[in-house]
């Protein structure tokens, strides 16, 4: 990955870590949650596209790293336990955690298997991985403001990491992937056009002398 991108999210992660162990995010609890979701993975995907040193290694980055990060959602696992606990709400618990399960096994089957840089595999996975997505932000910012108690856990450590760096970031990968996926996957398939070589047509043929009327001979 990039070293810009990985001093911004390395800095960003430091940001979140800081602000949930100073309990800055449990005064978020209710709608405060979902909105802090929405303006940060707002402004990722905003700078992905406006800020020049973003934007360009955004473009360097190719499809695996935004595809590997999805695995982060195999904390759909901690989200069942905690259900099983009975520390999350189980209805929210159940929806969330298998599907984050689901789209994180796709994603190692994508990168195993080189699907990543194929197009179409590459789409399908990141369509339902946003279905995925909104459904468990839906779920969960009804609870936000409906029985805020029974999601205080997304604002305590490790979990406040989620709404303040993971989810972000997914939101804005998802985004990433819709909009590069055609250059991504063809710069990854070697489909870049070649040059013709001089003195060759584009189709690498070598390019025809004229010997008609009006043609010229360039030894005259």
């Amino acid at each position: 990955m990039d070293r810009v991108l990985l001093s911004i999210l390395g800095a960003w992660l430091l940001a979140a870590l800081a602000a949930s162990a100073a309990g800055l995010v449990e005064r978020l609890l209710g709608p405060g949650v979902p909105a802090t979701i929405l303006t940060l993975a707002s402004a990722a995907t905003l700078a992905s596209f406006l800020v020049p040193a973003v934007r360009d290694s955004v473009q360097r980055l190719g499809p695996a790293w935004p595809v590997a990060f999805h695995m982060t959602r195999f904390v759909g696992v901690y989200f069942l336990w905690m259900a099983s606990e009975g520390r999350l709400d189980p209805a929210w618990a159940r929806l969330a955690g298998y599907g984050d399960i689901a789209v994180a096994v796709l994603a190692i089957v994508l990168l195993a298997t080189g699907l990543h840089r194929r197009r179409v595999p590459l789409l399908i996975w990141n369509t339902l991985g946003v279905i995925d997505m909104l459904f468990v932000i839906a779920g969960a910012a009804r609870l936000m403001f409906t029985a805020p108690e029974s999601m205080r856990p997304m604002t305590e450590l490790p979990l406040a990491l989620l709404p303040t760096f993971v989810v972000p970031v997914i939101l804005c990968t998802h985004v990433l992937v819709y909009v590069h996926a055609k250059r991504w996957t063809h710069e990854r398939t070697g489909e870049t056009p070649v040059p013709p070589k001089p003195g060759q047509s584009e189709a690498g043929q070598p390019r025809p002398t004229s010997s008609g009327p009006g043609s010229h001979d360039a030894r005259a």
